[in-house]
């Protein structure tokens, strides 16, 4: 009897030992399972959204490139217009737009360089080194199977079945690298605090892992269940950029980070995800103000306004109301119809003559070649440099034959009567000389309006003379003390000299004198001198 009760408490014992080995061994079996769509699927959202950031990048770099150049394009034509067409309101509007492109374009350019370009660089080497992370992590576990054990499985105990690294089980799923081009796509997962489509990270029963079946060696660092050899491997290791972490020594179920917020990425192993989530904040994007022609908004834009005061008030500092009556002086008070206006202006306006090797006739909007516009801008800056030392020199021409002719012109007239009924010149009777009685009367030409440059021979110093011998502007000033109100100044600063203040005649009027003494000699029929 005592030898029975023996033999089955031996029974009892070897059932309850082969019940613990077996339960252990299916619990550690358990921590080493595949992972179910739920954990897996936000790695598959994510890689598909990482394919579409270097043509994101590439779409919008290229946008705003072309938006610097179409405003540079824009301010020479602008500044074409404006050569053609002289000192016309058009002509003035098309300098303040080409001022202001030139400007706008400059920052644009700037933005470029000091910022988009690098950031945008920079997104695509994260977005890149993450991309090939997970794709490693996908290829690998969805070729891991057999039969019902498998890394990926689709539902609690269904193994992932097909793989063709575009899908799987129905998700896109892009485990190759797409060709760069400059089609955006929108991201609709990863954003710069996180990735919208990730799951809860607990992990405590079987949110990630499947429960007893499927199982998979990736998962276990052991020599019975994962990746040992003759014993477990002696530290973590990760998969898929930090998603996973496989703890070291013993079976134990994963830890999953938690992607849904940027701000939770804290370890060295996370940092792939880290990274990008944080260049993602600073992705290039051509709607970026530097990027914008927003010349029909110039009473609300802070650079128009900077543009304006420097131009009419010689003051950058200058507020909107200061600018207020020159903007609105050529754009009106709403600069949106005008810019529409200015711009139709510019684009329809024709070439006259051929120019830079352009044929007449050519529409300027037609033209977008650098080199053309470049061309044909130089071209009529150069003729216009021509065209005013001409005219300069017409002048100082003038100037010289009106002094010459002025007081020669008094000398030779002998009758009083003749004399004295000029515009010019008065009769001195005491004058010994016979062929200087009639003589220059300066205050008789200044009150019929005919600029003189020499005075009467009374004058005790010449105005040329009082003026000549300055050289600074505030001594030339100081011979205008005396004059008044609405009479003409002595002296003039003009060309870093002083000069007599009668040098500064227009073109027009200097003709008039000149028409004006030519007549003289026809009606009094004198003698050529």
């Amino acid at each position: 009897m005592s030898r029975g009760r023996t033999t089955t408490g031996q029974t009892k014992r070897f059932l309850i030992l082969i019940l613990a080995v077996f339960h252990t061994t299916d619990t550690d079996a358990a921590h080493s399972m595949g992972i179910l769509k739920t954990s897996w699927q936000p790695l598959c959202e994510a890689t598909a959204n990482l394919n579409a950031i270097p043509s994101n990048v590439n779409a919008n770099l290229k946008t705003a490139t072309t938006q610097v150049m179409n405003m540079l394009q824009e301010a020479l034509r602008a500044g074409i217009y404006a050569k053609m067409h002289k000192a016309s309101k058009t002509a003035k509007q098309a300098t303040i737009v080409q001022a202001y492109l030139t400007s706008a374009a400059m920052a644009g350019l700037q933005q470029l360089s000091a910022m988009d370009i690098t950031n945008g660089i920079d997104l695509v080497a994260k977005a890149t080194y993450l991309k090939g992370d997970i794709d490693t992590f996908l290829n690998l576990a969805a070729n891991i199977k057999q039969d019902t054990e498998g890394c990926l499985v689709t539902t609690a105990t269904t193994v992932l079945s097909a793989w063709d690294k575009q899908s799987a089980d129905g998700t896109p799923c892009p485990t190759t690298l797409q060709a760069t081009t400059t089609t955006q796509t929108a991201l609709r997962n990863l954003k710069h605090n996180g990735h919208s489509g990730a799951a809860d990270t607990n992990n405590n029963g079987d949110q990630h892992q499947a429960a007893n079946t499927a199982n998979c060696r990736l998962f276990s660092p052991t020599n019975a269940n994962g990746l040992g050899k003759s014993g477990a491997i002696a530290a973590d290791f990760y998969w898929a950029g930090g998603y996973y972490k496989v703890a070291a020594t013993t079976d134990a179920r994963l830890t999953i980070a938690d992607l849904r917020s940027a701000a939770a990425l804290s370890t060295t192993e996370q940092k792939p995800w880290a990274d990008v989530f944080t260049a993602l904040n600073t992705e290039p994007k051509a709607t970026h103000n530097s990027y914008k022609n927003i010349t029909q908004q110039l009473e609300t834009d802070d650079r128009a306004t900077n543009l304006l005061g420097r131009i009419y008030k010689n003051d950058g500092s200058k507020t909107k109301e200061d600018v207020k009556t020159d903007r609105t002086a050529l754009f009106g008070d709403t600069s949106a119809d005008q810019h529409r206006k200015i711009f139709g202006t510019i684009n329809d306006d024709k070439i006259t003559t051929k120019i830079a090797g352009l044929a007449a006739g050519t529409q300027l909007g037609t033209i977008t070649d650098g080199n053309d516009l470049a061309a044909m801008l130089a071209v009529l800056e150069l003729a216009n440099m021509d065209e005013v030392q001409a005219l300069k020199k017409k002048l100082e021409e003038q100037k010289d034959q009106q002094q010459t002719v002025s007081e020669t012109t008094c000398n030779k007239i002998k009758v009083e009567a003749d004399c004295n009924k000029t515009a010019i010149c008065s009769f001195n009777k005491t004058e010994t000389d016979e062929n200087k009685k009639c003589q220059l009367d300066a205050k008789k030409a200044l009150a019929t309006g005919v600029p003189v440059t020499q005075t009467q021979t009374t004058e005790t110093t010449a105005a040329s003379d009082r003026c000549t011998k300055h050289t600074k502007k505030e001594e030339c000033e100081t011979e205008n003390k005396n004059v008044k109100a609405g009479e003409k100044t002595v002296c003039g600063w003009i060309e870093e000299k002083c000069k007599d203040s009668s040098f500064l005649v227009n073109k027009q009027f200097a003709i008039m004198v000149y028409a004006f003494v030519t007549l003289l000699f026809v009606f009094l029929k004198i003698p050529p001198h």
